[in-house]
């Protein structure tokens, strides 16, 4: 778990926001929307179920496939590309699917965004990408950190970018690393000190964890809640949950279920895939492991995006994964 941590922010959250020059490219433009659309790899009228080069792809397959369930967060350094919209696209031909450029997870270290934030934050907006934000105000409660925090909102919903909802600091029940809050109560008057700057102005508000234990004490101890002195606060569980990790060591989301279940409360994936760390699991315990993930989502009402970790070449899909995720889409959408 403690190599998840570095992969992640050393590739996504320390590109994006600290050195987009890596991420993206050395110059500051705003990407036109001509670089964040272009033509689809998949094929005009063919998202949603219809495969590339079908003829049947429609409206309604359009719609579907819009819906942003099946999402991936994607780098450019594991796709070879420079910008974050290409490796989007690369990645969406590899699955034939348009998952990349549906949904993702956008990563913030503190409460300011910087310029190269910014700038990666107006090509997801171009490309129309909907997105799960973490953002993490500082664990010194004040009221400029919540000025802070309602500014870079603004500032993206200004720049257009679709946000879905807004984590303050995921995985804070990582007891596998150096935690930022060792103990559960302080998270939670973290959450209910900031989450409230955050639902005030329209954005539902959800609680990320890791998924460690099958029952997931450290989840429900973690969990800010619903409501905090009559102000809502999350209506979302996003768990990161992964193959090599966690399943194939037997850990199962009962309890992420449980939680969201028991809470009235929508249920996604912000991190699901092979890896998020130094060890591949194989072909045949990646689709038990996708089998597993349908059995939870395909049929569940009140769904959110699951969003695929390509963070490295351990992520990027083969062929045999690539037929499992496209299953999963068309399962989802």
């Amino acid at each position: 778990m403690r190599k998840q941590d570095l992969t992640r922010r050393s590739v996504l959250h320390g590109a994006a926001v600290l050195g987009a020059a890596t991420l993206l490219v050395s110059q500051h433009d705003t990407p036109t929307v001509g670089m964040a659309e272009g033509s689809a790899p998949w094929g005009s009228g063919t998202l949603g179920k219809t495969r590339p080069g079908s003829s049947s792809g429609g409206q309604g397959a359009t719609a579907r496939g819009l819906s942003g369930l099946v999402g991936a967060t994607v780098s450019p350094t594991a796709m070879r590309t420079r910008l974050w919209i290409e490796a989007a696209r690369k990645f969406d031909a590899i699955v034939s699917r348009p998952m990349a450029v549906t949904a993702c997870r956008l990563y913030f270290h503190g409460a300011t965004i910087n310029r190269d934030g910014l700038y990666l934050v107006r090509m997801m907006a171009a490309a129309g990408v909907t997105t799960v934000i973490s953002i993490r105000p500082s664990r010194n409660l004040s009221r400029s950190e919540i000025t802070n925090l309602q500014r870079s909102i603004r500032q993206c919903r200004a720049a257009g970018l679709k946000i879905e909802s807004i984590c303050l600091w995921h995985e804070p029940n990582n007891i596998t690393r150096k935690m930022a809050f060792p103990k559960a109560q302080e998270y939670v008057d973290y959450v209910r000190y900031y989450g409230p700057a955050v639902t005030a102005m329209g954005i539902p508000l959800c609680y990320i964890p890791v998924v460690l234990t099958t029952d997931g004490t450290l989840q429900d101890d973690y969990f800010p809640g619903t409501t905090w002195r009559g102000q809502q606060l999350v209506t979302r569980i996003y768990p990161n949950f992964y193959c090599a990790s966690q399943y194939i060591h037997g850990t199962r989301m009962d309890a992420s279920v449980r939680l969201a279940d028991r809470n009235g409360i929508r249920l996604g994936l912000a991190e699901f895939g092979r890896t998020n760390c130094s060890t591949r699991p194989s072909d045949r315990d990646f689709a038990a492991y996708m089998r597993y993930l349908r059995g939870i989502y395909a049929g569940r009402q009140d769904k959110l995006s699951c969003m695929y970790w390509n963070d490295g070449p351990l992520n990027v899909p083969n062929a045999s994964v690539s037929e499992e995720l496209g299953a999963f889409y068309d399962a989802l959408t």
